[in-house]
């Protein structure tokens, strides 16, 4: 790699460390954790919001099935009614008790299991309305921080304006190859991505390599990828 080469390359990437920490800033402000602690709570209260949608039509479910329990339970009486009068001895008569206790207790049940149900449904309501008017409060809080988010993002850019068109000056002598490599590398925050080769150690991760890489940095410009940190190592 030729000096020249080396030194747009550098150059390019002193300004994008500088882009960088910009990005850096903003993304660990005060404005962007509070944006996002909202979004995550708005996402999680929705979340909440649909599961007890579908609790509440699992219970009117459950609660209809109930009422024809009752509608069956009238059916039954109306047998037993009946029976009453065809009552012939005591042994009939204790049949027709057992049966009547019976249907005593299929209705203290199924009563017990309407309440039961009756007490859930209001539960949800009142927790479906306390729900909402929290989901209300932080999506209006959400809007304003992202107003100001918004705002420090723009100041932001225009800081980093200036360096943004310079990069895109000097990307025009440098190879396509190596800032492929380098945005891959900048994705992946290992910054910087071009580093120099000293003493046998790569400078970005300080791993020695020199065994693995020495054949290749033999004059000053070559350059290679460390097998430890995957960066760009040249030889100065």
């Amino acid at each position: 790699m030729q000096a020249k080469q080396i030194e747009t390359i550098k150059r390019y990437q002193d300004l994008d460390m500088q882009l960088y920490s910009l990005e850096n800033e903003f993304i660990k402000s005060q404005e962007f954790r509070a944006v996002h602690y909202l979004k995550d709570k708005y996402l999680k209260g929705e979340k909440s919001y649909a599961r007890l949608l579908k609790e509440k039509d699992d219970q009117i479910d459950h609660f209809e099935k109930i009422i024809k329990k009752f509608d069956e339970l009238k059916v039954i009486e109306e047998n037993i009614d009946q029976d009453i009068n065809e009552i012939k001895d005591l042994v009939e008569l204790d049949l027709y008790e057992d049966s009547l206790l019976k249907y005593e207790e299929c209705v203290t049940s199924i009563d017990k299991e309407m309440n039961r149900s009756t007490r859930k449904l209001n539960e949800i309501k009142i927790e479906v309305e306390r729900l909402l008017k929290a989901i209300e409060a932080l999506k209006s809080k959400y809007i304003e921080q992202k107003a100001i988010l918004d705002n420090l993002k723009k100041e932001v850019l225009m800081k980093g304006a200036p360096l943004k068109k310079e990069m895109n000056s000097l990307e025009e002598h440098i190879d396509k190859n190596f800032l492929k490599k380098y945005r891959a590398l900048r994705k992946e925050k290992k910054m910087p991505p071009f580093v120099q080769y000293l003493n046998g150690n790569c400078a970005g991760c300080g791993m020695q390599i020199n065994l693995e890489v020495e054949k290749k940095l033999i004059n000053s410009g070559d350059y290679t990828e460390c097998p430890e940190c995957r960066r760009i190592v040249y030889k100065p």
